[in-house]
């Protein structure tokens, strides 16, 4: 038992420390209302679409502790999100259920190739329409 509160207060502590500024990056149009929203490898390709969509891009770099003050920070003015994973069971957008945030669309690839960059415009472009 001792060595579990250990770990507990470890826990609190490193949440703490997770969540500060930098803990999320987010780009591409400050004010848009639709967000694409990714984790780890898709970003580079996420800021490009946002870019040439003109929308929000939102990414935390950490997931376990969640950043949640940062996270809702990026989120503010949010109205539609669109999440981008590699994934296939949507691995993220669980966790942000947890959170207590819903994501609109779900795009996903599970084939071990990455996002190409008009494939994922094609796709964002189908969920904004």
């Amino acid at each position: 038992m001792t060595m579990v509160r250990k770990r507990l207060r470890k826990a609190e502590k490193l949440a703490i420390a997770v969540d500060q500024p930098g803990s999320v990056f987010y780009g591409g149009v400050s004010v848009a209302k639709t967000a694409i929203l990714c984790w780890g490898s898709p970003r580079g390709v996420c800021c490009e679409v946002a870019d040439k969509l003109k929308l929000r891009i939102v990414s935390p770099i950490v997931i376990s502790p969640f950043p949640s003050k940062e996270f809702s920070k990026a989120m503010q003015g949010v109205e539609k999100v669109i999440l981008v994973e590699d994934s296939s069971t949507g691995q993220l957008n669980e966790i942000l259920a947890r959170e207590g945030y819903r994501t609109d669309d779900l795009i996903l690839r599970y084939d071990g190739r990455p996002f190409a960059v008009e494939e994922l415009l094609e796709r964002v472009m189908r969920c904004t329409a």
